[in-house]
């Protein structure tokens, strides 16, 4: 979803994808992968970066976006945006418990 949200905010077309992943965590499941830095680059020389981890002991999704015209947040089911001069708010339910 974060890439969606970035690319709905800047309003460009994604060119290329970048990803370098790792493990920050060492408990025993060095197989998987728990973090993750993409790079979007989109016409109009606008690139995205995201930071994504699954590192941490405990549930707490957090993902913020911010461009020139707009800004999105989000944390757990909790959801900020700001697009066209408005604050939107709304709650999008996983089903996945917080903490």
């Amino acid at each position: 979803m974060p890439v969606q949200r970035a690319n709905h905010l800047t309003g460009r077309t994604p060119l290329a994808v970048s990803c370098l992943t790792g493990s920050l965590r060492h408990d025993g499941h060095t197989g998987t992968e728990d973090t993750a830095k993409l790079m979007v680059r989109c016409d109009g020389d606008v690139q995205i970066e995201l930071d994504v981890t699954w590192s941490a002991g405990y549930r707490n999704s957090y993902y913020s976006i911010t461009g020139s015209v707009g800004w999105i947040t989000v944390e757990n089911d909790d959801v900020q945006y700001r697009a066209g001069g408005q604050l939107h708010r709304t709650t999008l339910p996983s089903n996945y418990p917080a903490g």
